[in-house]
């Protein structure tokens, strides 16, 4: 057996733009703190090599704040956050929640319901988690691939104005 130093090990790999552009464009995911730039050199890079990514950028980019603007890369709050960067951030949450993962198995829609209604408002815009669950709840071809029926959601949950708008 070889030693090598616990800081070596613990040392992640540091890759350039053009390798992790690469990397990515291969179907591989990067994570900022493997990538040898900041967020916006590695959106800037992915642009320069994929020019017609250049309005699907921002969505990426900010998909990891929060609504409460305690998230990640920029602390954006609410409306500052691009409403595509939101809905992308509920619906991988969403999946998230009912895919099975090495360490646990994936749960169902009853379970998963009352997680994302529990974090609207402080991880995601209460908007578009009431949107979300009205279009599961509305739509049969997304209800088909549930494994359990969509709970009695509170009617605060799932309300919306007298105009339909959701509240």
């Amino acid at each position: 057996m070889t030693a090598t130093s616990r800081s070596v090990r613990r040392t992640p790999p540091v890759m350039t733009a053009d390798e992790a552009v690469r990397m990515i464009q291969s179907g591989h995911r990067v994570y900022l703190h493997e990538a040898a730039m900041a967020p916006l050199e590695l959106m800037d890079a992915l642009v320069r090599r994929a020019p017609e990514l250049r309005d699907v950028v921002p969505l990426v980019l900010h998909h990891q704040e929060r609504y409460d603007g305690t998230g990640y890369p920029f602390r954006l709050k609410a409306e500052e956050i691009p409403l595509g960067a939101r809905i992308i951030a509920a619906a991988d949450a969403y999946h998230a929640i009912r895919s099975d993962r090495p360490y646990r198995s994936g749960r169902t829609h009853a379970e998963a319901v009352p997680e994302m209604l529990r974090c609207a408002g402080t991880q995601f815009d209460p908007k578009v988690i009431n949107a979300l669950l009205r279009a599961l709840e509305a739509d049969d071809n997304l209800r088909s691939m549930m494994i359990s029926p969509l709970p009695a959601a509170p009617s605060s949950a799932l309300a919306s104005d007298s105009t339909g708008a959701l509240n």
